[in-house]
């Protein structure tokens, strides 16, 4: 005989939008939506000279800069979200263009053996709308 399982608790994950209405975007300010860019200080870049409006205390030239926090670095790492070597090579077929030497070429066999070695990499499937958003500390 089949049994009908009752059930005892109806707990749905709720979230009051009410909560939040006509609350409009007054409190966001141009900082809050601003693309922080990571900057090389020159010579002649106005977080250098102490006398621009936007100096930034121990920035000098070869310094790296966050252009949202003003936060300075001597060395970053980087992380290629996205390579595809064809570019590269396609390139060489204009004049203006510098030919690749042999170590460059070793190079960049390096970075193809890298990319497609399962302990250094990992794929995201992401669909139209999706957002990926990441920090490495």
């Amino acid at each position: 005989m089949n049994q009908v399982a009752e059930k005892k608790n109806s707990a749905l994950a709720t979230f009051d939008m009410e909560a939040d209405a006509q609350q409009g975007t007054q409190n966001i300010s141009q900082e809050d939506l601003a693309l922080p860019f990571l900057k090389i200080l020159g010579q002649l870049s106005p977080e250098v000279n102490k006398r621009d409006g936007k100096y930034v205390e121990g920035a000098e030239p070869g310094k790296i800069i966050n252009t949202v926090t003003n936060e300075l670095f001597d060395k970053i790492s980087v992380v290629p979200c996205h390579y595809k070597r064809q570019y590269i090579e396609t390139a060489q077929r204009f004049s203006d263009v510098p030919k690749l030497t042999t170590k460059q070429i070793e190079a960049l066999d390096m970075v193809d053996s890298l990319c497609n070695d399962a302990e250094f990499c990992f794929d995201i499937k992401l669909k139209p709308g999706d957002m990926q958003i990441s920090k490495m500390c």
